[in-house]
């Protein structure tokens, strides 16, 4: 009896959050399994075991970069993160709508939260980002390249030519019915340069799920694989 009314509360979280995220059931029940895996069968993730867990599928290695992450998945700023908090942060962060991927990600460079983004933010994000996986450095090149793109994005985006970026200006200019176009390549400029954050499942469904599917599976194999050793040892 235990058993079967907590299977039916699971089933009832799931059939909640499908209804509220872009995930379907199957991959729900596939991140559940991934998420008490990585928090050691607690009910919710540490900054510290969400970098450990999370890192390859979010595509990031940078300190700075998953902290900001696990800052935007934490919705009610407690400190942890619950499963339907990194539901809903990985739905958006994956699979959520040009205004919701853009108001995420302003978010998310706004490190001192008073509403602006300079250019220092973006390059601290940015360089994050561009880190040398052996080194843990930036390239001199690519660090001009950094400063040039960041450059560029206040160009077209900062209106008042004050040296910061609003929530207002972006959402202004990206989202704009009368320059789509340009916002569409604009947004897509800033995804490619993004590419370590940004999500590499595909845009369709199906190809959405298989790819997704597939790496959690060799997440859990890897876990497996690890805790064997240990065993051994």
């Amino acid at each position: 009896p235990m058993a079967s009314a907590k299977h039916d509360k699971e089933a009832q979280m799931i059939q909640k959050l499908e209804a509220s995220t872009e995930y379907d059931s199957d991959e729900i029940r596939v991140l559940l399994d991934v998420f008490n895996s990585a928090s050691s069968g607690e009910e919710c993730l540490t900054l510290e075991t969400f970098k450990a867990g999370f890192s390859d599928l979010i595509d990031a290695i940078d300190d700075l970069v998953l902290s900001r992450i696990f800052f935007m998945f934490d919705h009610d700023k407690d400190g942890i993160i619950s499963f339907r908090e990194f539901l809903v942060g990985m739905s958006v962060y994956q699979r959520g709508n040009t205004e919701e991927k853009l108001r995420f990600a302003f978010m998310m460079y706004d490190m001192d939260e008073d509403g602006f983004v300079d250019k220092q933010d973006c390059f601290s994000m940015l360089k994050g980002m561009w880190k040398d996986d052996v080194t843990g450095e930036i390239r001199p090149e690519h660090a001009k390249e950094i400063i040039a793109y960041v450059d560029q994005v206040f160009d077209q985006i900062d209106l008042d030519r004050n040296g910061k970026i609003s929530l207002d200006e972006v959402m202004t200019i990206l989202l704009s019915k009368t320059d789509a176009e340009k916002a569409q390549e604009l947004l897509e400029e800033h995804q490619r340069d993004m590419a370590a954050v940004e999500s590499k499942v595909s845009e369709e469904k199906r190809r959405q799920k298989d790819a997704l599917m597939a790496r959690l599976e060799a997440m859990k194999a890897k876990r497996a694989v690890n805790g064997d050793r240990k065993s051994v040892v």
